[in-house]
């Protein structure tokens, strides 16, 4: 299992479950910002595979790039945005 890290001015430790989400409110991961939606992102264990929310396809990038669907490795830098 690996380890979340969120940068920016909301910083807290996070407990993950098998299926997580990441959004504005009621999510397993929490990022109390605008520009991030109600579901954000769905990151399920213990494969973790990152993939978009059902409502932003284009708003999830993996080191400036769109994402589609990704499995996690160490050091992956994920940017929940309008853009890149």
């Amino acid at each position: 299992m690996g380890k979340i890290i969120v940068t920016g001015n909301d910083q807290r430790p996070t407990t993950t479950r098998a299926v997580n989400t990441v959004g504005r409110t009621d999510n397993t991961l929490q990022i109390l910002d605008r520009i991030v939606s109600k579901e954000h992102a769905r990151y399920r264990q213990p494969t973790d595979v990152l993939v978009p929310g059902p409502r932003e396809p284009e708003r999830l990038f993996l080191h400036g790039e769109r994402l589609n669907e990704h499995i996690l490795i160490d050091g992956d830098e994920i940017t929940l945005a309008r853009r890149a």
